[in-house]
């Protein structure tokens, strides 16, 4: 739950304090982040992610797709999730021809997933 400064009284429970104009998308990202990162829901936002990159509409959906792929923790990869995100190129042409940097979007997702953490 949320519990806003401006109205103190409107949640009866409190996990992280929102400021009066606190820059939505900073709290956004937080909230995004303890979702990904919390071991009871970790598993479920890995599966979200990978599908979401698999399904990038755009180079730049997958470039964005790819930057919250980053985000999973390690132990939330399982070999199925490895082996989507892996050929994911395989199914969209947009993953397929995206460029990150210098690299394809696929050899990046294979660099993010065999990295030691």
């Amino acid at each position: 739950m949320l519990r806003s400064t401006a109205n103190p009284t409107s949640w009866s429970h409190q996990a992280l304090t929102v400021r009066d104009k606190h820059p939505l998308p900073e709290l956004a990202r937080t909230v995004f982040d303890l979702i990904v990162q919390h071991e009871l829901s970790s598993g479920a936002m890995a599966r979200a992610l990978v599908w979401r990159f698999e399904s990038s509409a755009s180079f730049d959906a997958t470039r964005a797709n790819l930057g919250a792929l980053r985000r999973i923790p390690p132990e939330a990869w399982t070999p199925a999730l490895t082996e989507q995100a892996l050929t994911a190129h395989e199914r969209n042409g947009q993953v397929a021809e995206t460029f990150v940097g210098q690299s394809y979007a696929k050899d990046a997702v294979a660099e993010l997933i065999h990295s030691p953490p």
